[in-house]
Formats: structure tokens, C-alpha cells, sequence
């Protein structure tokens, strides 16, 4: 999975890990200044995608770890 900055080629989103069991964590880099919206979906093709969460913009870059109970897809 890669987002990337459309004003910069050199960035992307790099998922770090994702540990699967009951649930799923799901542990990225986010960037200073960088709002995420995270979405997931049960099944492709989808009719629609849920927000998960939305990861507010913060001064400094910091590791996110986000949960997801239903073990589903997700789209950043």
C-alpha cells in the first residue's frame, strides 16, 4: 500500500507492520503537518468504504498504530 504526495514524487506512506490475530493493528509513519483519512472496506469490489479513523495532523512525525476489529481492508 503507497500513498504519496501528489506535489512531491519522493514521498510515499510505507505501512511498517501489520499484525494480524482477533484483530489487525496496522502501523505507519506519519508525517509532521500530514492529516490521514483511513478507510476500510469488508471485501472488494466494494459498493463503499467506512472510515476507520482520521489521523490529525501533529507538529512532529510520529508512528501511528491503528486497530482494526473486523479484520477488513483498508485504503489510506
Amino acid at each position: 500500500m503507497c500513498i504519496r504526495d501528489r506535489t512531491n514524487a519522493a514521498s510515499h506512506l510505507r505501512i511498517n507492520e501489520i499484525r494480524v490475530g482477533t484483530s489487525a493493528t496496522l502501523q505507519f509513519n506519519a508525517m509532521s503537518n500530514k492529516t490521514y483519512n483511513v478507510h476500510y472496506t469488508p471485501a472488494l469490489p466494494s459498493s463503499g468504504w467506512t472510515k476507520l479513523a482520521d489521523v490529525v495532523a501533529r507538529a512532529t512525525n510520529h508512528v501511528e498504530t491503528l486497530l482494526d476489529p473486523v479484520l477488513s481492508l483498508i485504503h489510506i
